[in-house]
């Protein structure tokens, strides 16, 4: 079962980067879930429990956003939103299996936050 999921996205992402070669817009939308799809089949029968339930809830909100930004200007406020909701989602999930602080996973994003937002800032396109 495994091999038919792994099979699944690899034929599923090379459609898609076809679709995107050819401008077919048809074809971006029918693939670009399906990665997704199989990693929500995958959880829900192989792990099923409420933080599984939560990730799961996430994974729709944010399938429905991607859908959504493949219509670029018309849609794009919208997949936004549902980003933001299928995060939420994420972040609920997490909360739920651990509320304790861990300072250590931190340091990491932080200093990744920091380099993001300090160098971008340095280059000749933002002067």
């Amino acid at each position: 079962m495994f091999a038919f999921l792994i099979s699944s996205c690899l034929v599923a992402c090379c459609l898609f980067i076809f679709g995107l070669n050819l401008d077919l817009i048809w074809l971006r939308v029918a693939c670009k879930p399906i990665p997704q799809l199989m990693i929500l089949y995958w959880i829900m029968k192989y792990y099923p429990s409420k933080y599984t339930n939560r990730i799961a809830l996430g994974l729709v909100l944010c399938i429905i956003a991607d859908l959504f930004l493949e219509f670029r200007q018309s849609t794009f406020l919208y997949g936004i939103a549902f980003f933001l909701l299928g995060h939420i989602a994420y972040i609920s999930a997490f909360l739920q299996k651990n509320r304790k602080l861990h300072l250590s996973l931190f340091i990491p994003f932080a200093a990744w936050s920091a380099a993001t937002f300090r160098f971008p800032l340095q280059s000749s396109a933002f002067q």
